[in-house]
């Protein structure tokens, strides 16, 4: 059953493949080109054989493709794990490199284990757990880790630190120390990769910056003469070069195949590195699926289990040869179209370390290590920490405190000291005891309210955050096939980025395609930055806050003698007595108000929210409108501007148009429609008649008890709305002395 399934997904996207094949080619060429010096980096900077990084790209190539879901990005070894391989090597090999290399071999094969697992039993969606300002931590702190590492490499000098704090302070004495043939050949590869990077011209475009680099880098090799051991005399001092400044590959690459050792299954520090490595592939696996979701120009989605099952065994398959473990990495694109592109990369992969690694031997270890610098630079960017603070304060405080722990304490220290950050930071501000927090954190009060005609209602208590975000994920999928869903937020106490991020950028596109989707209550939340997915809380002993227009209009409805309702309501079949609305479903409406003028008429007003049109042609509308109670019978019509009767008028094309010879200016400016000419005449006197051509244009329509009036086809302004009431108190002033007048005529006669 799984067998057949698999094979027929294989063929379907086999078949999707074929007609971009060439450009899949093309670009697993330029890839294939910019892995093989990034492999062989990560894997000499981890301190294990240079074969160990392309064994990964090749077997993340070959088996990763066949069973993951992602389409444009790749698998291979990772940057992100050289600090894990190092710690591995250190723990556990007791001072022999290449038994600890064995035992971190044994570690990859129990944690793709674990990765297949996850997949299996589809855990991909915990992906979310991840606070994203603890991930930018994690990734800042291996980027200055590598370049701790790799500096002494890119300019040739001995290194004396024995802890990564120790790496970054050493870094100015460096270049005090350093070997200036080695720094030449760094700058240059530095002035190169910047170059590729910025210059405009397309034949350099062309060839990717790293290809540059090694091209440039085995010139300097070849005219330094770096293949034979020598000195060199530079600023009076002697400088040794020769073939330990290179890349060293075996002659024969099966001098690099080394097998896994189990023997320290049952000590701590390897389930330590166990739980390590599938953290750290976890996570960065999720990243880059997601960051490629986003600009995929197919809209495609990744599958998170499939990701994860294809990293575990491929990470197996690679660790069983003597390869890093496999990650899911964001590629260097190319014009990629399909995952088949990783697939042909990796086959360029095998041809290369079967038939070309002379080419790899004259390769200096300072034009790899300049390469390292760049991707750890990539990972620590000064943009990570400037857009993390912009995000609000207490996100660049849970990413400076994950970074500083992983420096002084290593990555599961930092990982758990961030998380734990993180928690207490939100407990502060969310005005909670801690009890309650808890109790929210895993078991939001998340309430639904669903209604016939296919309208939604969420309104969330507490606090929804990374940690329980995929409740709210469940019960907005689960709505997906409703016609619209408002989420309201105005009772919860703390909404962090990552669920703020989620509502604002993802839910649309993947959870709620085809679904209206309108988030209200946070307009009384505070946060400590502007920027749109930043953490929002419920200042303490406040109840939703109203809006400086709620509040004004709250003091209107005082003046008027009504009060006022902020909440959002979805009783509207009062409305749908109208013509107006029986062609234009009503969402919801909220801001009501309910008061009387002169005693006798009893007035409504709202803001309403409607459709028109259908599926995927609807439209939503916003208005202000108000109602008028009659204490008396009025006759049915629809009074609409003359030129405006195809965009909000009541389409009522079986009455005639009714004027009137003594108004002219009222009959040019108005349409007035009705089952009864006679009854509409009698109603519209001369003085109601004078008062409407008197006044701003609305829509006005009568159903015989009540009478509907609107002006525009968006939210009022405050302005708007005091003017919308003097109308309408104004005009129950005419109906009102129109009604009385007609009453004592009638007794008369």
């Amino acid at each position: 059953m799984i067998g057949q399934k698999f094979r027929q997904e294989w063929r379907s996207n086999w078949l999707q493949a074929k007609p971009s094949w060439q450009e899949d080619g093309v670009a697993a060429f330029s890839m294939a080109m910019v892995t093989i010096p990034l492999c062989l980096g990560i894997a000499l900077a981890s301190g294990v054989p240079p074969m160990a990084g392309l064994f990964s790209a090749i077997m993340g190539g070959l088996i990763a493709t066949l069973f993951r879901s992602s389409q444009l990005t790749m698998n291979g070894p990772a940057a992100s794990l050289i600090v894990v391989t190092l710690s591995c090597i250190e723990l556990l090999g007791d001072g022999n490199a290449l038994a600890g290399f064995r035992y971190f071999l044994a570690a990859t094969v129990v944690a793709g284990v674990f990765l297949m697992l996850f997949g299996l039993l589809r855990l991909g969606r915990y992906g979310d757990i991840f606070s994203r300002s603890v991930i930018y931590g994690v990734l800042g702190a291996i980027g200055l880790i590598i370049l701790g590492k790799q500096m002494p490499v890119a300019l040739g000098a001995e290194s004396w630190a024995l802890t990564p704090m120790e790496s970054l302070e050493e870094i100015p004495e460096l270049f005090l120390r350093q070997n200036p043939i080695v720094g030449l050949i760094t700058l240059g590869s530095v002035a190169l990769l910047v170059l590729q990077a910025y210059t405009k011209n397309r034949w350099i475009q062309m060839i990717p910056g790293p290809v540059w680099v090694i091209g440039f880098s085995m010139i300097m090799a070849y005219l330094l003469n770096l293949d034979e051991p020598h000195t060199v005399e530079a600023m009076g001092q002697s400088f040794a070069l020769g073939p330990d400044l290179l890349v060293n590959l075996p002659e024969d690459i099966w001098e690099n195949v080394v097998y896994p050792d189990f023997s320290k299954w049952d000590h701590f520090y390897f389930w330590q590195i166990v739980v390590t490595i599938t953290l750290i592939v976890s996570i960065e696996t999720v990243i880059s699926a997601k960051a490629m979701d986003k600009i995929d120009p197919l809209g495609r989605q990744t599958n998170l289990n499939k990701d994860l099952f294809a990293c575990g065994l491929s990470s197996i398959f690679s660790a069983c040869v003597g390869g890093l473990p496999v990650i899911t990495a964001v590629p260097m694109y190319y014009g990629a179209k399909t995952k088949w592109a990783n697939l042909f990369q990796a086959l360029m992969l095998v041809v290369f370390v079967l038939f070309l690694p002379v080419f790899a031997r004259g390769v200096p270890l300072a034009a790899l290590a300049t390469l390292l610098i760049f991707t750890a630079y990539k990972l620590a960017s000064p943009k990570i920490f400037k857009d993390t603070f912009r995000l609000g304060l207490e996100q660049f405080v849970v990413l400076i405190s994950t970074l500083l722990m992983i420096l002084f304490n290593g990555l599961l220290w930092g990982i758990a000291f961030g998380f734990a950050v993180t928690i207490f930071l939100q407990y502060s501000q969310s005005n909670l005891e801690f009890k309650q927090f808890w109790r929210y954190l895993l078991r939001p009060d998340i309430q639904v309210e669903e209604r016939a005609d296919g309208q939604i209602y969420v309104a969330i208590k507490g606090v929804i955050n990374f940690i329980n975000i995929l409740q709210l994920k469940n019960t907005l999928r689960s709505a997906n096939k409703k016609d619209l869903l408002i989420l309201d937020l105005s009772n919860t106490r703390l909404v962090d980025s990552a669920v703020l991020e989620y509502l604002n950028e993802e839910v649309e596109r993947y959870d709620l395609p085809n679904l209206n989707f309108d988030i209200i209550g946070l307009d009384a939340h505070e946060t400590s930055s502007r920027h749109p997915n930043a953490m929002h809380v419920l200042p303490e002993n406040k109840k939703p806050q109203l809006t400086k227009r709620q509040q004004a209009l709250g003091e209107l409805a005082e003046a008027k003698s009504g009060q006022f309702w902020p909440e959002l309501s979805w009783e509207v079949n009062m409305l749908k007595q109208f013509s107006f609305f029986q062609t234009r479903p009503i969402e919801y409406k909220l801001n009501m108000a309910k008061g009387n003028y002169q005693l006798f008429f009893e007035w409504e007003s709202c803001d309403l929210t409607f459709a028109q049109g259908a599926l995927f042609n609807a439209q939503a509308y916003h208005s202000s409108i108000i109602l008028l109670h009659l204490p008396f019978n009025a006759p049915l019509f629809v009074l609409e501007a003359e030129k405006g009767p195809t965009k909000i008028g009541a389409q009522l094309s079986v009455y005639k148009d009714v004027n009137f010879r003594s108004h002219p200016q009222f009959s040019h400016r108005y349409l007035l429609r009705g089952p009864s000419e006679k009854d509409m005449r009698e109603f519209f006197d001369t003085d109601l008649l004078d008062f409407l051509e008197s006044q701003p244009t609305h829509y006005i329509e009568s159903n015989g008890t009540m009478i509907f009036i609107m002006h525009q086809l968006r939210f009022a302004s405050l302005q708007e709305m005091r003017e919308m009431h003097n109308f309408a108190e104004e005009l129950s002033k005419k109906l009102m002395l129109s009604w009385r007048k007609q009453t004592q005529a009638q007794l008369k006669s």
